[in-house]
C-alpha cells in the first residue's frame, strides 16, 4: 500500500509538473522571443537573486514541519501555526535586505523594478509553502498540485497580456506577484477548511524548530551556493545576454531536478514513521531508483540539447546548447545526492 501511495503521488506530482512546466515553457518562449537574450538575462538575474535570498526564510523549516506532522497528526494545527508565524516573520525581515542589496548591486532600472516586485512576493510564497506542507505530510500532493497549477495559469496569463502590450519584464514580474499572492491566499483557506490554524508567534517554539532544522538548513545553503551562485556571479562578470543564454539552459535543469524532489517529498512521511530494516529497505530502493533516473536524464540532455533550446526559445538562444549539455552531466549526482 505504501509503495502504491508513493507511486501514485509521484506520478500525479510529475504529471502536474509536466503541465506546469509546459505552461512555464510557453511563458519562457513569450519572454525570450519578444524580449530577446538581453532582457531575458535581466529577468533571470532578478528572479535568481530573490529566489536565492528567499531560501534563507526556510532553512529546513518546511521539511521539519512535514516530518513533525507525519509523526504527530493531532498536533498539525499548532505545528502549522508556529511554522507559519516563523516564516512570515523571516519573510518580512528579509524584504528590505533583499531590496537594499539588489539596488546596490544592479543599476538597470527595469532590473531594479523587477527585483522589487519579486521581493514583494516572498511572504505569499511562505504562506503557500507552509499551508501546502500539510498535504505533503499526508501524501496528498494532488491538492498542492492544484494550487501550483492555479499559480502557473495566472502567471502565464499575465505574461501573455504584459508582453504584447509592451510592459516587458516589469509586467512579467507583476504577473508573478499577483499569481503568488492569489495562490498563497488560496492555499491558506483551502487548508483552513480542513484544519483551523493561524500564525503563531512563540520564540521558544521557534528556537526549537531552528535547532532541529539546522542540519537541513546547512544543506540548503550549500545547495544554494551550488545551484544559484553561478548565475549571480555571471550577472556581475558578463553582459545580460550571457545570463539570458545561461538562464535558458538552466531552466531545463530546474525542471529535470524536480523528479528527485517529488520522490523524496512523497517518501519522507514514510521514512519519518519507519525504523530498522524497513527504513533501510526504503532508503535503498529510493537510492537505486534515483540513480537510474539520473543516468537517463544525463543521456537525454546531452543528446538533444540543441533541439530542446530551439523549441523553447528559438535560434537566437542556440548558444545555450553547450551550457545545457555541461549542466546535464550534473543531473546524475544531483539525483543521487537527493536520496542521501
Amino acid at each position: 500500500r505504501a509503495g502504491r501511495r508513493v507511486t501514485a503521488s509521484v506520478l500525479l506530482g510529475y504529471g502536474n509538473t509536466l503541465l506546469i512546466s509546459g505552461l512555464g515553457a510557453l511563458a519562457t518562449r513569450l519572454i525570450t522571443v519578444r524580449a530577446g537574450p538581453t532582457n531575458y538575462g535581466l529577468f533571470v538575474t532578478a528572479l535568481t537573486f530573490v529566489s536565492s535570498v528567499m531560501l534563507l526564510t526556510d532553512l529546513g523549516i518546511t521539511s521539519i514541519m512535514g516530518r513533525d506532522i507525519a509523526k504527530n497528526p493531532d498536533d498539525a494545527a499548532d505545528i502549522l501555526g508556529q511554522n507559519l508565524g516563523l516564516r512570515l516573520t523571516l519573510s518580512v525581515l528579509i524584504i528590505p535586505i533583499v531590496v537594499f542589496i539588489g539596488l546596490t548591486l544592479y543599476k538597470a532600472p527595469s532590473l531594479r523594478w523587477t527585483l522589487i516586485l519579486f521581493a514583494a512576493s516572498i511572504p505569499f510564497n511562505a504562506v503557500q509553502t507552509i499551508s501546502l506542507g500539510y498535504y505533503v505530510a499526508s501524501i496528498r500532493n494532488y491538492v498542492a498540485s492544484g494550487i501550483s497549477l492555479l499559480q502557473q495559469l495566472l502567471f502565464v496569463g499575465g505574461v501573455a497580456i504584459a508582453i504584447p502590450n509592451g510592459f516587458g519584464i516589469i509586467g512579467c514580474a507583476t504577473s508573478n506577484l499577483i499569481a503568488t499572492a492569489v495562490s498563497g491566499v488560496a492555499a491558506y483557506f483551502v487548508v483552513r477548511k480542513e484544519l483551523r490554524f493561524k500564525p503563531l508567534f512563540n520564540l521558544r517554539s521557534w528556537r526549537e524548530v531552528f535547532a532541529r532544522s539546522a542540519s537541513l538548513g546547512a544543506i540548503q545553503v550549500i545547495n544554494l551556493l551550488y545551484l544559484k551562485a553561478d548565475t549571480l556571479l555571471l550577472s556581475k562578470m558578463a553582459k545580460p545576454r550571457a545570463v539570458g543564454l545561461y538562464g535558458v539552459a538552466y531552466s531545463f535543469i530546474s525542471f529535470i531536478v524536480v523528479a528527485p524532489s517529488l520522490i523524496l517529498m512523497s517518501v519522507m512521511p514514510l521514512m519519518a514513521t519507519s525504523s530498522g530494516e524497513r527504513f533501510e529497505k526504503l532508503l535503498r530502493r529510493t537510492e537505486h531508483s534515483l540513480a537510474v533516473l539520473g543516468a537517463a536524464a544525463v543521456m537525454i540532455t546531452v543528446l538533444f540539447a540543441p533541439q530542446a533550446i530551439a523549441i523553447l526559445s528559438g535560434h537566437r538562444f542556440l548558444g545555450a546548447s553547450a551550457a545545457l549539455r555541461l549542466l546535464g552531466l550534473s543531473c546524475y549526482f544531483s539525483f543521487f545526492k537527493t536520496a542521501l
